[in-house]
């Protein structure tokens, strides 16, 4: 094993980043796949991509660069065709008549060394480690503006319209474009909308639509065949709703691309939820979990049995924790099995299952046939229904460690609901280790953060007396942070999302409350006086810690 890689291997353990089991599968599967294994170790999610790029860089002894915080010029980028930083992923971050320096996932790659003096010529040469993922969210920057391809395409098929021609390639590469721009800005949506004299585009970026082109009506019934045809749908059918799905590779990412078309009077409306395992960071860390809920929660993952609920609303990343959670318990050593509506993220070494109702492959009947498949772990989509919840709990009860979702507002709430759907008071309390609730709020962009101090005098105005007691605590100035809009963020002054959680953990006094059939309100109140952090006050310490904006807090955490 060479040197570098045990400096590395003895970091992770003595630090307690990874498990010796975590370290031997990531070797295998690097011997299995004939790659370093720092590679695929960064394809693992492990950690912080930024967090574990340092400790690479540290082992090696190079320098380190997170290529997510540099302002890079567009001068500067394009010292290096585009052609030749995408084949070498390397990209030039900062540059002056003296320095010119480099990031690269290889800095001793002695060929780019020679090639870049060739191309930059004078003045010295620095080279710094970014991990791939980063290098390749930065080569995204060499786009053009999409405004201006969006016309140029719609421009070309308006000239092959005029001169009679056949050809739709200017509708395919329209399509394509709308797919691989929502992918590379992160849209978890795209909205095409037919108006009443043309169709808009609208991409969902951290949880907000966003305007993006809009589209000649002429253009707009092209634009959905071509949709229907790449996922496999009725191009005859117009007037009932139709749903498809599409795979497409972006930069060798597999991304499921699931639709919906919905006839409306104005024409077909469409809408594509973009599904990328890559694109996501999957670990707990980085969702947001404070010290405070990440030790209640670690607590009952290393459960071997009982039920972990996560609720919210739609869109609240509540299957995106559970699959952090899962990638946790992914070992060899156990046997998890899925039932989804539908399978967002496929996951190897788990046994996930699609929910089917035309065949009559339900959340009851999958969940049913997964106990008979010797689980240690189950993971159910949704509880909707008494049925479904019953067998959850069974399952719960006779040593399976079982993972859901619930629609609730609050963690308390979610035991009552538990009672509503016809499940007793005591398999409740007896199966249910902790109900994770949580919403999500838009991060500061980190490139243009900023402070700055508002008065209690200015903030009562704007919030409610007892979150500006929450948020002044007892001072007349409060320092708060905000985003002054960079190219970045597209002058948004965010980048990304955070969760906002409450963890209920179910003590002993919270089970006796159940089994009184006691409401949310009493179970809250005894939850916070044994230390529940509410979603307002997560929410509030992530205001604070300069995660997210006053703005933010209010417009999620309205209660």
């Amino acid at each position: 094993m060479p040197d570098v890689q045990s400096k590395l291997i003895d970091f992770l353990l003595q630090g307690q980043f990874l498990t010796e089991v975590q370290i031997k599968e990531i070797e295998a599967e690097a011997t299995k796949l004939n790659q370093p294994f720092e590679m695929v170790l960064l394809e693992k999610d492990f950690m912080k991509d930024a967090d574990l790029g340092q400790i690479i860089a540290d082992v090696h002894g190079w320098s380190f660069v997170n290529l997510r915080r540099e302002a890079i010029e567009e001068a500067t980028l394009r010292l290096l065709p585009e052609s030749f930083a995408r084949e070498r992923r390397a990209v030039i971050f900062s540059h002056t008549e003296t320095e010119t320096k480099v990031a690269t996932a290889n800095p001793e790659d002695a060929s780019l060394h020679e090639l870049l003096k060739a191309k930059i010529g004078e003045g010295s040469l620095s080279f710094y480690f970014a991990t791939p993922r980063d290098i390749a969210e930065s080569l995204y920057r060499y786009q053009e503006q999409i405004e201006e391809k969006f016309h140029a395409l719609i421009a070309a098929h308006s000239k092959e319209a005029i001169f009679g021609k056949a050809s739709d390639s200017a509708v395919v590469q329209l399509v394509d474009l709308l797919l691989s721009h929502g992918y590379k800005t992160k849209a978890s949506d795209i909205h095409i909308e037919p108006q009443s004299h043309d169709t808009l585009v609208r991409f969902r970026i951290d949880g907000i639509l966003h305007d993006i082109v809009r589209i000649p009506a002429e253009i707009h019934d092209l634009v959905i065949t071509r949709i229907k045809i790449l996922s496999k749908l009725r191009t005859d059918e117009h007037q009932v709703p139709q749903d498809g799905k599409i795979e497409f590779n972006f930069d060798d990412s597999p991304v499921d691309i699931r639709i919906s078309i919905v006839p409306t009077s104005r024409g077909e409306n469409v809408v594509m939820r973009l599904l990328s395992e890559k694109t996501r960071q999957l670990t707990l860390e980085d969702l947001g979990f404070l010290e405070h809920d990440f030790t209640k929660l670690r607590a009952a993952i290393k459960r071997p049995w009982g039920m972990i609920l996560v609720t919210g609303p739609t869109g609240s990343g509540k299957t995106t924790s559970l699959y952090a959670i899962l990638k946790i318990l992914n070992t060899r050593s156990v046997n998890i099995a899925t039932i989804e509506d539908p399978v967002e993220y496929s996951i190897d070494g788990i046994t996930q299952i699609q929910v089917n109702t035309k065949a009559n492959l339900t959340f009851a009947t999958g969940l049913r046939a997964l106990v008979r498949q010797d689980p240690n772990v189950i993971m159910v989509g949704e509880i909707r229904d008494h049925e479904t919840a019953e067998i959850a709990v069974n399952s719960a009860m006779t040593g399976h460690l079982v993972l859901s979702t619930l629609h609730t507002n609050d963690a308390p709430t979610a035991l009552p609901r538990l009672l509503d759907m016809g499940i007793e008071p005591f398999l409740t309390a007896s199966t249910v280790n902790i109900v994770i609730a949580q919403r999500l709020v838009r991060r500061i962009c980190q490139r243009c953060i900023s402070t700055y101090e508002a008065s209690s005098d200015i903030l009562k105005d704007r919030l409610p007396p007892f979150i500006l007691e929450k948020l002044s605590r007892g001072q007349s100035i409060v320092t708060l942070y905000k985003g002054q809009g960079c190219n970045l963020c597209k002058n948004t002054g965010y980048i990304g999302r955070v969760g906002v959680f409450e963890a209920l953990e179910i003590s002993d006094s919270i089970r006796h409350l159940i089994m009184q059939n006691s409401d949310a309100d009493t179970i809250k109140k005894k939850a916070v006086e044994e230390g529940m952090m509410t979603m307002l006050d997560d929410a509030l310490e992530k205001v604070l810690d300069g995660m997210t904006t006053v703005e933010e807090m209010i417009r999620v955490v309205k209660n």
